[in-house]
């Protein structure tokens, strides 16, 4: 409705963060070049998925056969590589940042596009996501959970990612007297990822309660029955078990993905840094199920689990 509402009127600016401005734009520019005026109306989409042929009006119809062209299109030129130019006749502007067109807000493409690079090289020198795998990690997944956070487990997130929660490790170079070991098992040098490592029986017992009840939730989300024994195996090795060699003969398909968990890490993982392939495997599996889960909200949870995973030992410390 906002493409319909601002082409309506060829004299009032964008805002900044209009959504698809630079098809708004074009289209605007189609009607000043056109020697009629013409006026926009909504039609439903996809409405066939929910009514029968001879339920749909005409002009359904005809939106519903225009989509399904475009979806072979697409579907075509994705397979034989073959793309047109995504610069379109009469187009004055074409903003692009990094080499992708920006159909938004220029100021959000640049900061975003910044920010990332920022992040990979700032993850890569910390050595927690090395700079080959940061492309790997479904980062958006992990913006949308983040914003459902209270503010203080925000700042709990980014400390402990960060390797700047209160381990021994690190208090013990603030002060003197605290002597860095693990308070539970005695181990020396409590750093970050002793926490949801610590081999004493009390947080053993602890942390493998919550990696159940995380295999609960998957099942109870659909989950790809191979991803759930995936998930499981990875999370009860604390980092000591791969994964890969799980898949190896049997399964060589989600072979390949265990051996990129395997990679990216035990850590990355239980901080919430899911891979993009693997919310690529669920959203293929939820194409061929019965189910009223989106993959969002299923990558969207599974980030949120394991974040309290990695929590919860905080709270048994």
């Amino acid at each position: 409705m906002g493409v319909i509402n601002h082409n309506q009127n060829l004299t009032r600016s964008l805002p900044e963060k209009q959504a698809q401005a630079d098809l708004i734009r074009l289209c605007r520019e189609y009607r000043r070049r056109l020697g009629f005026s013409i006026e926009y109306h909504h039609v439903k989409g996809h409405l066939d998925k929910v009514l029968r042929w001879d339920q749909l009006t005409r002009v359904q119809r005809e939106n519903c056969i225009v989509d399904s062209v475009a979806r072979t299109a697409l579907l075509d030129a994705f397979l034989d590589d073959t793309y047109i130019s995504s610069i379109f006749p009469h187009e004055q502007v074409v903003v692009k940042v990094d080499g992708k067109r920006v159909t938004g807000s220029p100021t959000t493409a640049i900061g975003r596009t910044w920010g990332y690079k920022v992040a990979r090289e700032l993850f890569h020198s910390r050595k927690i996501v090395d700079r080959k795998h940061f492309r790997l990690i479904y980062w958006d997944g992990v913006e949308s959970c983040m914003k459902t956070f209270p503010t203080m487990f925000r700042v709990w997130v980014t400390k402990h990612v960060s390797h700047f929660c209160g381990t021994n490790r690190k208090l013990s170079r603030i002060d003197p007297t605290v002597l860095n070991t693990c308070p539970s098992c005695g181990c020396i040098n409590e750093d970050t990822s002793h926490v949801v490592r610590c081999p004493s029986p009390g947080r053993t017992a602890f942390y493998n309660d919550s990696v159940s009840d995380l295999i609960e939730w998957l099942k109870e989300a659909d989950t790809d029955p191979q991803l759930v024994y995936m998930i499981e195996e990875f999370l009860s090795g604390r980092g000591d078990v791969k994964v890969a060699s799980l898949f190896a003969h049997d399964l060589p398909i989600y072979g390949f993905l265990a051996s990129l968990m395997d990679e990216v890490g035990f850590d990355s993982f239980v901080e919430g840094r899911i891979l993009t392939v693997l919310v690529d495997f669920q959203f293929a599996h939820y194409q061929e199920i019965p189910t009223r889960w989106t993959v969002e909200r299923w990558a969207k949870g599974l980030i949120q689990r394991l974040l309290g995973l990695t929590h919860r030992p905080w709270l048994y410390r």
